[in-house]
């Protein structure tokens, strides 16, 4: 039988042995370096000129004065004496400087991660939720290239579900533009964040684009007046800078205009 114990050295009481009080108190101070265990420094190789009792250390290669020759070694400061203990693979410390735990995993200390697959929500300076599994509470939001590009995807589970963004002011929805209820792009605007108002679609079958037109039949479908741009005659832009087809209001003719790309000319033709 091993007169200590398998995983923490721990030494035992032997029997008929004497002096039972000093290997017991041996097991109670290893005990107390070892449970719940927190060190200064993860590699340190000059110990401290006065170590404060408890002080622990994980020793580095080349440890100098009292710490020679222990190389990887735990070392703690009890009464005016340093203990030495060979820390096994799979221990953990809690390193005070980063209050991060640390783990031994192949002879080095390693940072023990959190769960980070199918967690139940994260908040980052924010309380997460069972709506809002991620909620962030911050100036802005990088989301960055890994050396090309970058996509931020929506996705939807059917045609009669949302994917959208939704931009509020005090909580209230003020704008939308997404996939609202069908596969046709849309933006939304609303002055209560109750009632709202469908200012533009975009077909998904065929592009079509359509101003206050749920579901628009040509290139661009417009429900109600269009204004064009108005100018008087002396300061209307050169028709050749718009191009062909362009068209504007002239407020000194009362009329609109149209560009052949070269003249602004009138509904019957005639140069303006």
């Amino acid at each position: 039988m091993s007169d200590t114990s398998v995983r923490l050295s721990l030494p035992f009481l032997m029997p008929s042995q004497a002096q039972k009080h000093v290997t017991h108190n041996t097991a109670l101070e290893r005990l107390d370096v070892l449970v719940q265990p927190h060190v200064l420094d993860l590699a340190a190789v000059t110990p401290p000129a006065t170590p404060n009792a408890g002080a622990t250390y994980m020793l580095g290669a080349g440890a100098t004065g009292a710490w020679a020759g222990q190389d990887g070694m735990l070392a703690s400061w009890s009464d005016s004496a340093w203990i030495f203990l060979a820390p096994q693979e799979g221990w953990q410390v809690l390193l005070l400087p980063e209050l991060r735990i640390y783990a031994l995993s192949g002879g080095n200390w390693r940072p023990v991660a959190g769960a980070t697959q199918n967690l139940d929500g994260v908040g980052i300076n924010a309380a997460s939720d069972a709506t809002n599994r991620l909620a962030v509470s911050s100036d802005a939001t990088l989301l960055s290239h890994a050396g090309a590009g970058h996509q931020l995807k929506l996705n939807k589970s059917g045609p009669g579900d949302t994917a959208s963004l939704l931009f509020q002011s005090g909580w209230s929805g003020r704008a939308e533009m997404g996939l609202a209820g069908t596969d046709h792009w849309s933006l939304k605007v609303s002055a209560d964040g109750t009632v709202w108002s469908e200012a533009l679609v975009v077909a998904s079958d065929s592009g079509h684009v359509g101003i206050g037109v749920p579901a628009p039949g040509c290139a661009l479908d417009v429900a109600g007046a269009i204004r064009p741009g108005a100018y008087a005659s002396a300061s209307r832009p050169a028709a050749s800078s718009l191009g062909a087809g362009a068209g504007i209001y002239d407020t000194s003719l009362a009329m609109p205009l149209w560009s052949d790309g070269t003249d602004w000319r009138d509904a019957s033709g005639a140069v303006r």
